[in-house]
């Protein structure tokens, strides 16, 4: 990767530091000082949840006249079957029977007990004591007492010294991205469109990857609702394919687990891509997700990329 890399990655989880954040008084707290903060952070969470518990249901209006059936159809994540509604009264019934649950639920709702909002707070504020200063830089530990950023609250000078880091981050993201746009839009122009409109599977999952004599054969689940009557696997086959880089821990292995009592299979995701015109065809640069960040480079002749394939190609 030239552009999309583990860096550049990087520094895009690092744009946010203060967003949920909360300037405070620069000073030593005492423990009972952070006591009452969290007493009173307790107190407004309370309050909060017990405002919606409160608040009756609220619907937008839909012009069902300005509607299609395809605005309601409905994705099945363990079969990749649309579900179509049979008739826009179908729908208009649905809609009508669904407010009707809604308001007689509210209605009938017991008084509001504070008890899940408490062990949710309580929860989240124990993760963050665990886990809070990952999402800082190294110093923010000694200038900055976690049980404060478990509150939500960072010291006045660590805030405005991370609000600096951050906007510092952003102007080198966007210039990478910038240089990216213009080197790949440059690329572009030299691919075909018949690949480059396809290829890209942002977000996808990479199920497999075959050696099918000199070709590579990639399998991919994409992302999002496919339309009806088609499935969401599509076939990529990188002609006289030759892997040129490859991390270790980018395992295409299928990974079956249980929840919720469904099946659901975790496998290693495709984040971004960048795809260059060579002399004897093209190379592809992919940057995936396993179990850590992962390049994946290929050299080929030709990339042909198959959409809509049958679901048992893809296992």
């Amino acid at each position: 990767m030239k552009y999309f890399t583990k860096e550049w990655y990087e520094l895009m989880q690092h744009l946010d530091y203060t967003v949920g954040m909360e300037p405070i008084a620069d000073k030593k707290y005492s423990d009972e000082e952070i006591a009452a903060l969290y007493e009173n952070k307790r107190k407004t969470a309370i309050e909060r949840a017990r405002k919606a518990y409160n608040t009756p249901p609220h619907f937008l209006p839909i012009d069902f006249d300005a509607c299609e059936l395809d605005d309601f159809s409905t994705y099945d994540p363990e079969t990749g079957a649309l579900k179509r509604p049979a008739s826009m009264e179908e729908v208009r019934r649905g809609f009508e029977e669904g407010k009707a649950r809604a308001y007689e639920e509210f209605e009938n709702r017991p008084p509001f007990d504070a008890d899940n909002t408490v062990k949710t707070f309580e929860t989240i504020y124990q993760n963050t004591l665990k886990h809070g200063y990952l999402r800082f830089p190294e110093w923010v530990k000694e200038k900055a007492d976690i049980r404060l950023i478990a509150l939500g609250y960072l010291p006045k000078s660590v805030f405005e010294q991370l609000k600096t880091e951050e906007e510092n981050n952003k102007r080198e993201f966007d210039k990478i991205n910038r240089r990216a746009k213009r080197a790949l839009d440059r690329e572009r122009e030299k691919i075909p469109e018949r690949i480059a409109s396809q290829f890209g599977f942002h977000d996808g999952i990479v199920l497999s990857l075959e050696r099918s004599g000199t070709d590579l054969i990639m399998t991919v689940e994409e992302d999002g609702m496919p339309d009806e009557g088609e499935t969401p696997y599509t076939r990529v086959t990188f002609t006289n394919g030759k892997i040129v880089e490859r991390d270790e821990g980018s395992s295409f292995e299928r990974r079956t687990t249980k929840t919720d009592g469904s099946e659901r299979t975790s496998l290693c995701t495709w984040l971004y891509e960048e795809l260059y015109k060579t002399e004897h065809g093209y190379e592809a640069h992919m940057l995936l997700a396993h179990t850590a960040l992962c390049y994946l480079t290929i050299a080929c002749d030709d990339i042909v990329i198959e959409t809509n394939i049958a679901i048992g190609s893809a296992v």
